[in-house]
Formats: C-alpha cells, structure tokens, sequence
C-alpha cells in the first residue's frame, strides 16, 4: 500500500473514532455487554458475552492502529517533502540560480 493510501485510510479511520454518534453507539454496546455479562450465571453465556467485548475491543484496536498509521504516513511524507524542498534548493545554490 502507498504512502498517501495510508495516510488516507487513516484520515477515515480516525473520522469513523472521533464521529460523536459512532462513539456514544459503540461505548453504549460496550457497557451493555459488560453489564449483562456482570449479571449472567450461565457460563457458556458468560464466555459468549466475553468473546462479544474482546471483539469490540479488536475492532477499536484496528481502527486505532489504522489510525497511527495514518499519521506515521503523514510524517513520512512531510518529511519527504522537506528532503526534497533542501535538495532543490540545494540545486538552485549550485547552479546559480
């Protein structure tokens, strides 16, 4: 994957981990699963609520990852940049210019 396809996947990744609605809808099933899970005596219940919360987990995992991503991107290409503007300006000053 390039450079720029990272740096915009990861502006979208961080849209969907910032965006109010998602975040009040995800943390509101996080709590829910804990508290039935808190309540439930069946163990094979329990184990199911379990695996519910680490998915959730993996989920924000990923975008999070994807996320930093992004940003390693972006700094990589800035930094990109900046060689590039010195090696030209390096140029410019060699020849005359």
């Amino acid at each position: 994957m390039s450079t720029s396809q990272e740096l915009e996947r990861g502006r979208l990744a961080a849209e969907v981990l910032e965006n109010p609605v998602f975040r009040e809808a995800f943390d509101q099933m996080r709590a829910e699963i804990v508290s039935k899970w808190r309540a439930e005596k069946d163990e094979r219940v329990r184990d199911w609520l379990w695996t519910l919360d680490q998915a959730t987990k993996r989920v924000e995992s990923i975008l999070t990852d994807t996320m930093n991503t992004g940003l390693l991107a972006q700094k990589q290409l800035e930094l990109e940049r900046s060689r590039a503007e010195k090696f030209g300006a390096t140029l410019r000053k060699i020849s005359g210019r």
